[in-house]
């Protein structure tokens, strides 16, 4: 998961410190464009692991494993559907093939 910088003299909420969610989703995106398809699927995977079971997420995910922050966040599950749209895409027509679906899109 990927951590989101914070400057040295923002404290944390009740001191506990996360990984966002939707930096994790943007990082799956962002390995799948780049054709590292294995990586982009186990980070995803490994993501589905921190979902509720409703399939719902937090802002973040703690130390633990446990969901803090924001609950549901609207804008994890939208980069949540994002990657998975472009890791289907690329997994289906091969590494690195962004141009099709941003046309889509458009």
């Amino acid at each position: 998961m990927q951590q989101k910088p914070r400057p040295p003299t923002l404290t944390p909420a009740l001191g506990q410190e996360g990984t966002f969610s939707l930096c994790t989703f943007w990082y799956v995106d962002a390995l799948a464009r780049s054709g590292r398809l294995d990586d982009a699927v186990l980070t995803f995977e490994k993501m589905q692991t921190y979902a509720n079971h409703l399939g719902l997420y937090s802002e973040e995910i703690g130390l633990t494993g446990e969901q803090i922050g924001n609950f549901p966040q609207a804008f994890s599950h939208l980069s949540l559907i994002s990657a998975a749209i472009n890791l289907d895409y690329q997994l289906d027509h091969g590494a690195g093939q962004a141009d099709q679906v941003l046309a889509a899109a458009r």
